[in-house]
């Protein structure tokens, strides 16, 4: 079966079909697992999981068994389902998985909703009080959109990603990513875009959902941040709450993604949830969400290096992290950058973003059918850099070696930071 499972994963995105009725009758058959729980459902482009990660953090802390769903994972499918932090045991994922790959394939589930389906039937299994459900891409078609009331929807910033799939303008995407808007339940709404915002705030009408927005409703912003210690605090302000809180995560959107999940968590605590904000206070700062602005302290000695992971994959995530790095303490040094990225992706205009930080790239070879091959990026790269500062390697372990800068940044995949994981493990 784990062989079967990771055969599958890798048409995770080739093999998707739109609609709702394969999964809706796999469920049916096993009882509605779905129903057993209540959910906090979470789209958007960029910071859908950091925001999963800190929502499902304060439940824990507040005394709810609370279950995470989250996609892709870095290391082990496993990350994936998740209760109270814990992973799914690997021999429990498979002994799910056995049990209805038969029936998954008789009714021609894709990968990511006979995971999605395995989700849902574990957290029925264990008892979870709550679910915070990360969608895989889109919403209105997504296989974590199969339930009937959400505590609270949660759609953070939307930008430009599988526009072969979501469409090729931000209001056709919006259009998808309401799809989780449900009727008489709120809506949590990152800063979005004229257009893209329109569309949401006209969804939310027409299904009577009240929407709270981020610099209307709610607002943070950020206190101080510590780059040694790997916190940064901000202060919250709503309409009830104003105060400070301390999160592990840095760059400027973290404050954004952690004011997104404090307004979730208001809203669940008014809807038959009682959440303790004390408590809430000293799990968002425990909370760590690896890939993202991920600084890691490298080597030894005169071979002590600084490495930073980040999985941004699209131009507005990669926006994000340089201008992370601009404020940073790393800003003035000299920085390697490691690369890879798929097909899929605007890869053109994310290397455009990140070459002028950067005076030397090492392009890895991936191996994956979706990923840019390294010859077709060294050509787009050698427009920035001259060629004799890009290198292409097949080993990150040998391409951190042969990296003489102290300041290394991998970035443009999450494959490529599981990848990098996966190695130091």
């Amino acid at each position: 079966m784990q062989a079967a499972l990771r055969l599958w994963q890798k048409k995770e995105f080739t093999g998707m079909k739109p609609g709702l009725e394969r999964i809706r009758r796999f469920l049916e058959k096993d009882g509605n697992p779905q129903r057993a729980f209540k959910v906090v459902h979470v789209a958007g482009t960029n910071g859908k999981g950091s925001v999963s990660k800190l929502i499902s953090s304060g439940l824990t802390a507040s005394g709810y068994k609370t279950g995470l769903y989250i996609s892709p994972h870095l290391v082990s499918m496993s990350e994936r389902i998740q209760i109270d932090a814990k992973p799914i045991a690997e021999k429990e994922l498979y002994r799910l998985a056995s049990l209805a790959y038969s029936r998954a394939k008789r009714f021609k589930l894709t990968f990511f909703e006979f995971i999605t389906a395995i989700a849902l039937i574990y957290f029925r299994e264990q008892g979870v009080d709550v679910a915070v459900l990360e969608t895989g891409l889109g919403g209105r078609f997504d296989a974590t959109n199969v339930f009937e009331e959400p505590l609270v929807s949660v759609i953070t910033e939307i930008s430009f990603d599988h526009k072969e799939i979501l469409g090729n303008s931000l209001e056709k995407i919006a259009k998808e990513k309401a799809g989780i808007i449900k009727e008489n339940c709120p809506v949590i709404l990152a800063p979005q875009g004229p257009g893209a915002r329109s569309i949401i705030k006209r969804e939310a009408c027409r299904k009577k959902a009240r929407l709270l927005e981020y610099g209307k409703d709610f607002e943070s912003k950020l206190k101080k941040i510590d780059w040694n210690k790997k916190f940064q605090q901000l202060i919250y302000k709503s309409r009830h709450i104003r105060d400070s809180f301390s999160i592990s995560l840095l760059g400027a959107h973290q404050t954004k993604n952690a004011a997104l999940a404090l307004a979730a968590l208001e809203t669940v605590s008014g809807r038959g949830f009682p959440v303790n904000f004390d408590r809430v206070k000293a799990a968002l700062k425990k909370a760590s969400w690896p890939g993202r602005f991920d600084v890691r302290k490298i080597g030894a000695g005169a071979k002590k290096k600084i490495l930073i992971l980040d999985g941004a994959h699209n131009p507005s995530a990669v926006e994000a992290l340089v201008g992370t790095l601009r404020k940073s303490p790393w800003n003035k040094e000299r920085k390697a950058l490691i690369f890879a990225v798929m097909k899929d992706k605007n890869y053109s205009q994310i290397i455009k973003v990140l070459s002028p930080l950067f005076k030397s790239v090492t392009l890895i070879e991936l191996n994956l059918r979706r990923a840019m091959s390294t010859n077709a990026l060294a050509s787009i790269w050698s427009k920035y850099l001259d060629r004799k500062h890009i290198a292409v390697s097949s080993s990150v372990g040998k391409a951190i070696r042969a990296i003489k800068e102290k300041v290394i940044v991998a970035t443009g995949s999450l494959y490529l930071v599981g990848k990098i994981l996966k190695r130091r493990k």
